[in-house]
């Protein structure tokens, strides 16, 4: 996977993504054609989710600072988008892939946020793995974890279940819950798709529990 991965997956939320011939980065809002406010986030920031004063920000958007796992920021009037890169640990082994290992993707609609998601990269030593973690208006919280082995958690307000092959309501989660935290985790399909092309066991999932909600 490189950077032409992340670019498309940008573009499926509505972002562009242009890296030009000096290796500066711009983003542009899709829809609006808006050039997007862009920086990185210094490490001297305490809380990059608060406000962020001058200090905090750095606005030389090079490729060379993003590839050393600096924090980028960028936002429109509609789309907010924070994220870093990294090269994954694959069977013990640091790849040359390069992919997205914290992202949250915030849309915006007359100045209040409509939806928030958090989607974080992760290893231990079982398996890889990727939580998508959505937060709607109504503030419920509705959590996806794709492992690299095929399992797959849903949690909706801090209840859990479980998914392999088919739905294991042997847990907190009945099976229309488990659906509810399918059917309510924004980006889920563009996600999964995008690590699929590492993980191919994560898409096989969850286009079976997708099949499985209409049984």
């Amino acid at each position: 996977m490189n950077l032409n991965n992340i670019i498309k997956l940008f573009e499926s939320i509505g972002i562009t993504m242009i890296i030009d011939e000096n290796n500066k980065i711009t983003f542009y809002d899709s829809e609006t054609k808006e050039k997007m406010e862009t920086f990185f986030i210094n490490n001297t920031a305490r809380d990059p989710g608060a406000f962020l004063s001058s200090d905090d920000k750095d606005y030389d958007v090079s490729l060379n600072k993003l590839m050393q796992g600096k924090k980028i920021k960028t936002s429109s009037k509609s789309n907010s988008l924070l994220f870093k890169v990294t090269h994954p640990i694959i069977d013990g082994e640091r790849t040359d892939n390069i992919i997205i290992n914290e992202m949250e993707f915030v849309k915006v609609k007359n100045g209040i946020v409509e939806d928030k998601c958090y989607i974080k990269y992760d290893e231990d030593r079982v398996s890889n793995y990727i939580s998508i973690s959505t937060t709607n208006s109504n503030k419920d919280v509705y959590e996806t974890l794709l492992f690299s082995d095929g399992n797959v958690r849903l949690e909706k307000n801090g209840n859990i279940g479980w998914f392999n092959e088919t739905f294991d309501e042997n847990y907190y989660l009945s099976k229309d819950d488990m659906i509810d935290v399918l059917n309510n985790t924004n980006l889920l399909s563009e996600v999964s798709d995008y690590y699929s092309k590492l993980f191919p066991n994560i898409k096989n999932s969850i286009d079976k529990a997708k099949q499985s909600r209409k049984l």
